[in-house]
Formats: structure tokens, sequence, C-alpha cells
């Protein structure tokens, strides 16, 4: 839900002529093979929490009509560790924002070098699956948060 809130916010946003996503943002590059192709590069962003149970922090990596990544991690104690998928966070890889049918990490990992209150540090490589396809993302974030 609140992933739908921020996503609303942002719309309302653009359709006003402002910038949703003008905010300070790192930066991102990955591949993306399997069912799919892709090389991406883009903006990181850190979000802060996106849930209380468990309590979870986001990075988001998107580029303007791009996929996006998108990892969450546990937020209790956020730190630079090595976090495996999917038992300690989700991954996931999304073609379009708005089609609500991600590819969900089975395997792999997000490892973050270095973490602060804003900016985070990683890399990650996972294989995700979506009505029997399957693709492994691999890549590199510094992301930022506003």
């Amino acid at each position: 839900m609140p992933r739908l809130l921020l996503l609303l916010l942002a719309a309302g946003l653009a359709a006003s002529g402002c910038d949703a996503f003008n905010a300070k943002r790192g930066t991102y590059t990955a591949t993306v093979r399997g069912d799919e192709r892709f090389d991406l590069r883009g903006s990181a962003y850190l979000g802060g929490r996106v849930s209380d149970e468990p309590p979870v922090a986001s990075i988001l990596l998107t580029g303007l009509n791009q996929p996006a990544i998108e990892v969450l991690v546990p937020a209790a104690g956020f730190r630079a560790a090595r976090y495996p998928v999917p038992a300690e966070a989700r991954a996931t890889f999304e073609l379009d924002r708005y089609d609500g049918a991600p590819y969900v990490g089975t395997s792999g990992f997000v490892e973050l070098a270095s973490v602060s209150a804003t900016r985070a540090v990683g890399t990650f490589s996972f294989t995700a699956e979506r009505d029997g396809q399957a693709v492994t993302v691999e890549g590199s974030f510094v992301a930022e948060a506003d």
C-alpha cells in the first residue's frame, strides 16, 4: 500500500508539471538475461521504511520508460552486509511499474558495501521468476535518499 501511495503521488506531481523525481538521486547499472534481455542504467533511490511488519527499507532502481528493480532489506539494524534472496532480502524485476506482475527473486544476494542514513552502495545478483519464465539480474548501485 505505501508503494501505491508513492506512485500516485508521483503521478499527481508529474501531471501538475513538477518533476517528482527531481530529488537527489544516485545511479545504477544492471544486466538482465534469460527470458528478458536488458542493459540498464538509471537512477537509484534509497527509500525509507516501507513496512513495519517486518520492518524493511527500499532501494528502487529505475529510469524513465525503463524496467525497474526493487530491493527490500531489513530496516532494523540497516547495515553493510550480504543479504541472501529471498531469505533476508526481497528482490523484484518489473518490466512496467504498473503491470502488477513482477519477476520475484528466488535465489541470489544483495550486498550492501556501505550504508548511511542518506546513502547505500552495493551490488546484487539474483534469479527471479514469473509465470514459468526466469531472468538473472546483476548490477551495482549508489542509492541516495531525498
